[in-house]
């Protein structure tokens, strides 16, 4: 996407016009002046915009898609198996996504499927069998020295993994949503009576959900603060630890609590009741 910047020359007001010697003003002056349109060369000029269509750059956004919560289902799945149909449509979504992404910030060609199938399960959302969003779960046991040496701590400064401490731990990783449904909500109902959350919002509360059932404390995450997660993470209360630069963006660590959610709320609830819990490897 190329940004189109306008700069305006200090102590000049907004939409005045600075001139740089008198020369410049009294060739500006000498320039013929532009005749006031009349309402028959206004109609004669709306006849041709309609008849030409209007500018790409007029047009209007893309609407924000909406999913009432009867519409989606929630799937857990073990990926050890990629025969297993839920873990196919949601390793295409993974791969797919994600090998844009990191061809864009760091000129990645390829993406190996063992970062997607060594996570001890995947959390997806679908509507209609199309993975919408879908999520990373893991869990680290750092009071043995196994999990304190985990690679996903690696760059992770000392400070922040003092807050981290030694206990089991959740990693929520590799979220995304799919392009469609970027900026897309999830209500509980079309009256407007719940209000919508946001995809990642939704997916991460539904993976706090996930983590408490298995007794974890907290759950870990690094959110791109140029794609706005930090912010998805302060709506869940979120902390922030540390840090870091990820392919050259700045990314805020994060520890959530698992035991409770700002997030909480009826559109949650129906989505975590309502959810599939499947063995990929079955």
């Amino acid at each position: 996407m190329t940004v189109t910047r306008m700069f305006v020359s200090r102590g000049t007001p907004l939409g005045a016009t600075a001139y740089k010697t008198t020369d410049d003003r009294q060739e500006h002056n000498s320039r013929p002046k532009r005749t006031a349109m009349t309402q028959n060369t206004k109609t004669e000029a709306a006849d041709q915009y309609a008849q030409s269509g209007p500018s790409p750059l007029l047009s209007k956004p893309k609407m924000r898609r909406t999913a009432v919560a009867e519409a989606l289902r929630y799937h857990l799945f073990k990926p050890r198996a990629p025969e297993h149909p839920l873990a196919l449509v949601a390793y295409a979504t993974w791969r797919d996504q994600w090998l844009n992404t990191l061809r864009e910030v760091a000129g990645t060609s390829r993406l190996f499927s063992d970062e997607f199938t060594r996570q001890d399960e995947i959390g997806a959302l679908y509507q209609d069998g199309h993975c919408v969003a879908v999520t990373a779960l893991r869990l680290v046991d750092r009071s043995t020295i196994v999990g304190r040496e985990d690679s996903y701590f690696e760059p992770w400064p000392p400070h922040a993994l003092t807050s981290v401490g030694h206990g089991l731990v959740g990693i929520s990783s590799n979220t995304l949503v799919h392009p469609e449904w970027r900026g897309g909500e999830v209500t509980l109902s079309e009256d407007g009576a719940n209000a919508a959350l946001r995809l990642p919002l939704a997916i991460l509360a539904l993976t706090q959900r996930r983590f408490a059932e298995l007794g974890v404390v907290s759950m870990m995450g690094v959110a791109r603060n140029d794609r706005a997660m930090n912010h998805i993470g302060a709506a869940l209360g979120a902390r922030k630890v540390g840090q870091i630069l990820v392919h050259g963006a700045e990314s805020d660590l994060l520890c959530f609590p698992c035991t409770s959610s700002p997030a909480e709320g009826a559109t949650v609830d129906w989505l975590w009741t309502h959810r599939i819990e499947s063995d990929a490897s079955a």
